[in-house]
């Protein structure tokens, strides 16, 4: 995966990406699988993206977190809560985190 000057280019995905899911999704993965920088290079990449899908901004502050760099987290978490569903599972823990109602 590396950021190409008409989009993102994955190795194993043919041709450039300009939508952010199927990055984020990788990041996702990644994340799950405990491998924290992974899901940091992708779902960093994802975000500078056209049309993010919303709890990319959670993954990627939880990963942040995770990796103890809370400061830099906040922002995405900001960003999460102010665009994401009221309904997400992952919006009371992100208002919780920034001990906003």
């Amino acid at each position: 995966f590396f950021q190409a000057e008409d989009g993102i280019r994955d190795d194993l995905v043919t041709g450039v990406q300009t939508c952010a899911l199927p990055i984020c999704l990788r990041g996702v993965a990644r994340l799950r699988a405990g491998d924290l920088p992974g899901a940091l290079e992708y779902l960093s990449g994802a975000v500078e993206m056209k049309k993010v899908p919303v709890d990319t901004w959670w993954y990627l502050a939880d990963t942040l977190r995770r990796l103890g760099r809370d400061a830099e987290a906040v922002p995405h978490l900001e960003r999460f809560v102010a665009r994401g569903p009221k309904r997400s599972p992952f919006m009371a823990e992100a208002k919780r985190i920034l001990g906003v109602e």
